[in-house]
């Protein structure tokens, strides 16, 4: 028979013959969890409403069954027994379990607390390497997370009171460091337990520690504090104080968690979302760092904070926020860290030394804020998460880490309805209420008090959540206004420059005094490389693809360099839909960048690309869409015709006729596949003039614009054109192709005659006229 070993202390583990094993189904995992530790028999029905609460009776004993085969499979058969109507765990001694040695060696000591000797209590204790089934949960199944809860808790109660024993027994045989070892992982599960930290300062006491003793009596008055409002027991402090000596408490106090954030002049606004996912990552799964990233005033910091406060009773020892903006090199930073956390000098010991003694064994939360400008960070951080157990680091940055163990969080603007809401009273208090929306509108409060907005300026409100790309910073910056501006001009002003979004108060960080320091900011931190990248991107319109970024913002001279986009992006100056896998700029982000290539002076190089590429792409469209790859191909010109949009009119404007005839077939039958002829005919329209300049000689396709635009005109609007006027530039033309000899034009010029006749309803006009252009089409 295979040995069978249980891990539940921790995250589950199972291993057969010493091979670590896991079923890949959460819920196998959790019912051979359940049948072990409860270790009766149970009916089926019960795991089947246990398991899956939410399903009719029949489709969750059917799920049973085939969790159980699942487990089976894996796990083997040889520990467990079925029946139609129960099953149970069939214990044996080839199956090892941490939860019933655990149960088996602490038996005794319900009864007389004296029974085990400190070596067997030792054992116990090692055994229980975390919380039970630490990190797992079934979301689905509610009542299993509560028996797994009250077993963890039941648990963790039997593991606090043989620490307690051990670090009493030891501490009256002398044996100071063992003592001093149990005491801290006491205090560390019980830190509301006044007992546990007077053990530590009695310990730290009697061998000299009196810097370690005023650290442990501030930890305790901090934990009071910020969990239950109250101070330390009087005991307590007359300990501290006799460990230290007359006259020398206290030296120096930890701030409490409140102390340590920075006071805010707004209320929090929105962002559920993202602070659940943070909550997840950091606390549900476990992870040790996590990057808030994005640009300059998207809210990286305020959103830290936000999570630090609302989530600060998960982390027993605390929370503690370094802004690190005004800190220029890794020595500053240790010592502002060391400071925060309450350190005293220590000559024998460097900083950074005596910052990982003090958080190696302590469940604390570091918010490290701004980060992304310090040389050598990455290294600090990996240094602080190998050499402690339980820190976890929130960081701030507008670029990741780059570490292996890191993970990420895009923090994007604030939520903002799309398209306007209805006329009902209810919908306009509901857009109001969106986030972004919601904080102009407190921002113009500030300095407008009796500021209400209506259905008169909720399209300009809109219009400046919309501009702002519900950046927090330029939101509150654009409301700061409110006293000189209406609404409506706040918005065309923003329209005009990002200059307009600046504020002058002195107690505001300069870095955070306009949206141009802020830019400035991200812009200085970008290679050469990267920075002609970036600026170049500036020609696109709302969304766009990998390919078209690597075709029209790459460097002239060589081929695009792929690092240098993927550099952007991971500073958060470029966004990346991770669904679509399009490229897009914050609409401020995108105004910078436009300064920046005109101050190069290749804006018009970067555009003749930008029109290049998509009337390409419109032209390769006249075979593509109504090849077999026709739908794809129209769903890709749908997302790129705001950009297709700018190169035609372009392409109008520099009067290039060649470019335009060339890209006029695919952007027909892009239309005509739509039924889009009003846009149809507003951009042939744009065209038209140009074919039909008879101060310019004609161009051999140009005609071909001139059918399209009138096929769209008199398809999308009721006014007929000038049937004679046309039919008259028809003949015109064509008499000038038969002068040239050139046939392609006088195919074209034919044609547009024979739409002409068709839309006058003649019968066989239009076929003699096509017959002429098209000599070898059958009758």
């Amino acid at each position: 028979m295979p040995e069978f070993v249980c891990q539940f202390f921790g995250s589950p583990k199972f291993f057969v013959d010493g091979r670590p094993v896991k079923p890949d189904r959460r819920k196998a995992v959790a019912l051979a969890a359940f049948l072990i530790v409860h270790g009766k028999s149970i009916s089926r029905e019960r795991l089947a409403d246990l398991f899956w609460p939410n399903f009719g009776r029949t489709s969750a004993l059917a799920s049973l069954r085939r969790t159980l085969s699942v487990m089976g499979k894996v796990l083997g058969k040889h520990w467990f027994e079925a029946n139609r109507e129960t099953i149970c765990f069939v214990p044996n001694e080839n199956i090892s379990v941490d939860v019933a040695q655990f149960q088996a060696l602490i038996s005794r000591h319900s009864t007389n607390s004296d029974a085990l000797e400190p070596d067997v209590l030792e054992k116990a204790a090692q055994m229980y390497s975390g919380s039970f089934l630490s990190d797992f949960s079934l979301y689905d199944a509610p009542e299993f997370d509560e028996w797994q809860f009250a077993r963890k808790e039941a648990f963790e109660r039997e593991f606090i009171q043989i620490i307690n024993i051990l670090a009493q027994r030891h501490e009256t045989l002398g044996n100071d460091d063992k003592a001093i070892k149990y005491a801290s992982v006491w205090a560390e599960y019980d830190p509301l337990n006044e007992s546990a930290h007077r053990c530590l300062i009695r310990l730290f006491g009697r061998t000299g520690q009196k810097g370690l003793v005023k650290q442990q009596y501030d930890r305790c008055r901090q934990l009071l504090d910020t969990e239950l409002g109250i101070p330390p027991d009087s005991k307590t402090a007359q300990l501290a104080e006799k460990a230290l000596g007359p006259g020398s408490f206290p030296v120096k106090q930890i701030p409490t968690a409140r102390d340590l954030f920075p006071e805010q002049s707004f209320a929090f606004i929105g962002r559920p979302r993202e602070l659940t996912a943070i909550s997840v990552i950091l606390i549900q799964h476990g992870a040790r760092l996590l990057t808030l990233t994005g640009p300059g005033g998207i809210g990286k910091t305020r959103l830290a904070l936000e999570f630090a406060t609302k989530e600060r009773i998960s982390f027993a020892h605390g929370v503690f926020f370094l802004p690190l903006a005004n800190i220029s090199c890794l020595d500053a930073m240790m010592a502002a860290l060391s400071e925060r956390l309450g350190l005293l000098p220590d000559k024998r010991t460097s900083v950074l030394q005596q910052v990982q003694d003090f958080l190696r064994d302590k469940k604390i939360l570091l918010v490290l804020d701004n980060l992304e400008h310090l040389e050598g960070i990455n290294e600090q951080i990996c240094l602080l998460l190998d050499n402690t157990r339980h820190l976890k680091i929130l960081a701030t940055s507008r670029s990741r880490l780059e570490l292996g163990r890191e993970q990420v969080l895009s923090v994007s603007g604030l939520d903002c309805p799309l398209q306007p809401p209805g006329k009902k009273t209810e919908q306009i208090k509901t857009f109001f209420e969106a986030q972004a929306p919601a904080l102009f509108i407190a921002a113009v409060r500030r300095v407008q008090p009796y500021f209400v907005p209506h259905a008169g300026n909720l399209h300009d409100i809109m219009r400046v959540c919309r501009l702002t790309s519900g950046i927090p910073l330029a939101l509150i910056l654009a409301g700061g206004w409110g006293d000189t501006y209406c609404v409506r001009d706040i918005a065309d002003q923003i329209e005009k420059s990002i200059d307009f979004l600046q504020v002058g108060q002195a107690d505001v960080p300069p870095s955070h005094r306009s949206i141009r320091a802020v830019f400035d900011t991200s812009w200085n931190s970008l290679s050469q490389q990267e920075k002609r990248i970036f600026m170049n991107l500036a020609v696109f319109r709302g969304s766009f693809c990998r390919e078209a970024a690597s075709a029209v913002a790459g460097t002239f001279d060589q081929e695009p360099d792929c690092q240098g986009l993927s550099g952007i992006i991971r500073k958060s100056l470029v966004r990346l839909d991770p669904v679509t896998g399009l490229l897009s700029l914050h609409t401020l982000i995108s105004q910078y960048a436009e300064e920046q290539l005109v101050s190069s002076g290749t804006q018009e190089m970067v555009l003749n690309r930008h029109q290049a590429y998509y009337l390409g792409m419109v032209r390769t469209g006249e075979e593509e869409l109504i090849g077999p790859k026709m739908m794809a191909y129209r769903t890709d010109m749908d997302l790129a015709f705001a950009n297709i949009e700018q190169a035609w009119n372009r392409a109008v404007l520099k009067k290039d006729i060649a470019s335009l005839s060339s890209a006029a077939a695919g952007l027909y039958v892009y239309f005509d596949m739509h039924g889009n002829y009003l846009n149809g005919q507003r951009l042939f329209s744009a065209a038209k003039p140009l074919a039909e300049n008879q101060q310019q000689p004609f161009n051999p396709v140009s005609g071909l614009l001139m059918v399209c635009w009138f096929d769209m005109h008199t398809q999308s609007v009721n006014a007929k054109p000038s049937f004679d006027q046309v039919l008259g530039f028809a003949h015109q033309w064509l008499r000038s192709t038969v002068k040239s000899s050139d046939d392609l034009s006088r195919a074209h010029a034919l044609l547009l005659m024979g739409a002409v006749s068709h839309k006058k309803k003649s019968i066989s006009g239009p076929f003699v006229y096509i017959n002429k252009a098209y000599p070898g089409l059958p009758g």
